[in-house]
């Protein structure tokens, strides 16, 4: 997974995918300073075969948008972090949270180890 490498940087990951780099991006939501920014970054993964990681340990104190950012985006993987911190708490709160309201059928599951489809 390119992580810093990548650095949620769409310029980045292009230049990453040309050399397979890896195959996933992590979504650190604090290094890109927009939400069109990061949806971008996602869905140029997802055309280059590439899986994505919401990580919600980017100081957003207690913050379980991670978690929405995740399953809106179909992710399919959130990197939550320890539970003892508030954020890695309150994110996976959240996604269970979703789950209740939409179902077991809308989580990813075991899917989410599958290959992307582009």
């Amino acid at each position: 997974m390119g992580g810093d490498l990548f650095g949620s940087n769409a310029v980045r990951l292009d230049r990453g995918a040309e050399t397979r780099a890896a195959n996933a991006v992590l979504i650190d939501l604090n290094q890109v300073a927009t939400l069109t920014e990061t949806l971008t970054v996602m869905a140029r993964a997802r055309e280059t075969g590439y899986r994505t990681v919401v990580s919600d340990r980017a100081g957003l104190a207690g913050d379980p948008f991670a978690g929405e950012l995740a399953v809106g985006s179909a992710s399919g993987q959130v990197d939550a972090g320890p539970l003892a911190g508030p954020t890695g708490l309150a994110t996976r709160n959240q996604l269970l949270r979703i789950e209740e309201e939409l179902g077991v059928e809308a989580y990813a599951g075991s899917t989410a180890l599958e290959p992307p489809v582009a």
